[in-house]
């Protein structure tokens, strides 16, 4: 499970578009305790879907 702060890394946006993706669904994620965690499946399951976008 990896951050808001290292997914955002990963999808080159901000925490903030981070937290946008997941408040509309478009990116799950999991409470750990206190902390918002993602799976880097799914942070590599979004970019497949949005490949055609970034391109």
């Amino acid at each position: 499970m990896i951050t808001r702060k290292e997914a955002a890394k990963l999808l080159r946006v901000t925490v903030r578009t981070v937290d946008k993706l997941i408040a509309t669904k478009q990116l799950p994620a999991y409470r750990v305790e206190r902390q918002i965690r993602i799976r880097p499946y799914d942070v590599e399951k979004y970019l497949e879907a949005h490949k055609a976008v970034r391109e």
